[in-house]
Order: C-alpha cells, then sequence, then structure tokens
C-alpha cells in the first residue's frame, strides 16, 4: 500500500516519536516549521520531492490536521 518501501522503520518510527514529542510540548505550528525546514533542506541537497509548492503544503497541512484530530480523540478516549 505503500508508494515508498520503507528501508528502516525504525529510524522512520524514531522520526514519527520525535514529530510527536515536538506537537506535545512546542505544538503544531513548531511541528509545521521544523517540517517546511526539512522540505526545504531536503529540496536544497538535491532529493527528488515533488515540485508542485501547493501540492507539498496540502499535503503537510492534512497530516497535521490528521495530527491534531487523533490528539483530540485521545483525550476525549481517555477522559482528559
Amino acid at each position: 500500500m505503500d508508494l515508498f518501501p520503507d528501508s528502516d522503520i525504525q529510524e522512520t518510527q524514531e522520526w514519527i516519536e520525535s514529530l510527536n514529542s515536538v506537537i506535545e510540548t512546542e505544538g503544531t505550528e513548531r511541528a509545521h516549521f521544523l517540517i517546511e525546514m526539512l522540505i526545504d533542506q531536503a529540496r536544497r541537497s538535491g532529493s527528488n520531492l515533488p515540485y508542485n509548492a501547493t501540492f507539498s503544503q496540502l499535503l503537510l497541512y492534512m497530516m497535521l490536521a490528521l495530527i491534531i484530530f487523533f490528539e483530540q480523540l485521545i483525550k476525549i478516549l481517555v477522559g482528559i
């Protein structure tokens, strides 16, 4: 189902855990900033990323919206 096979599942999990930690401690705006910086650095380093900035931003906003949604759902489920 993945478009790209994960060659290092543990590293991917560490990145996800780091992002979740930033969201929990510093908020989604900081997470957004860091993701934008990573995308910029990847492009400057020659990584093959989508050229359509609008599409990239849409994916980023969708990801952040899902993170916020699941944060709220977890709070509701645990009764916070």
